[in-house]
C-alpha cells in the first residue's frame, strides 16, 4: 500500500486555494499556506517552503492579482507570479513531485474567436498579464525545454472566478 500523497497548497487564503483545500481535504497530508505564512517575492523563503514540507504534489494558486497595482509595482508582481512559480518548478523537480500551477487566461488578448490553447502566441496587454507568461517560459527551463509538462506538472488558466 502506498503512503499518502503530501499536498502543498500555495495561496490557500484565496478562492482557488480555499476551494482546493476543500476538495483534497482526506486525500493526504495537507500543508497550506498563505502570504501571511511565505512570502513569494522572497526566493529564499519559497525553497526553504518547499524542502521543508517535501511535497509529493504542489498546488500553486498563489497570485499578484492587484491589476492596476501590477502597473505600479511590476517587480513585486513579477515576482510572485514568474519568480516563485519558477522556483515551486525548480523545486518540484528535485523531490520528483508533481507542480500544478493555476493561471489566468489574460495573457491572450482576447481577438481570437473560439478557444485559446497553450499552443497559441501570448498577447498580454498589461503588467499583470505580462508577468504571468514569463512564469510559462520559467516552467519550460526546468522542465528540459517542454513547456510545463509531466512529470513537472500541468497549468490551468482560468477566466473570471466565482462571478
Amino acid at each position: 500500500m502506498s503512503a499518502s500523497p503530501r499536498i502543498l497548497i500555495v495561496g490557500a487564503a484565496g478562492q482557488v486555494g480555499t476551494e482546493l483545500q476543500r476538495s483534497f481535504a482526506g486525500s493526504g497530508e495537507i500543508a497550506a499556506v498563505d502570504r501571511e505564512s511565505v512570502d513569494l517575492a522572497a526566493a529564499e523563503q519559497v525553497r526553504e517552503l518547499v524542502r521543508r514540507v517535501k511535497p509529493t504534489i504542489i498546488l500553486n494558486a498563489a497570485a499578484y492579482t492587484g491589476v492596476d497595482r501590477a502597473e505600479k509595482e511590476p517587480d513585486l508582481a513579477m515576482a510572485v507570479n514568474a519568480g516563485a512559480p519558477g522556483i515551486l518548478a525548480e523545486e518540484a523537480l528535485a523531490l520528483d513531485a508533481l507542480l500544478v500551477h493555476y493561471s489566468t487566461d489574460y495573457v491572450f488578448d482576447g481577438s481570437k474567436r473560439g478557444a485559446w490553447t497553450e499552443e497559441d502566441a501570448p498577447a498580454p496587454l498589461s503588467s499583470m498579464e505580462r508577468v504571468s507568461w514569463p512564469a510559462k517560459r520559467l516552467y519550460a527551463g526546468q522542465a528540459g525545454g517542454i513547456l510545463f509538462s509531466e512529470p513537472v506538472g500541468y497549468t490551468g488558466r482560468m477566466a473570471l472566478i466565482f462571478c
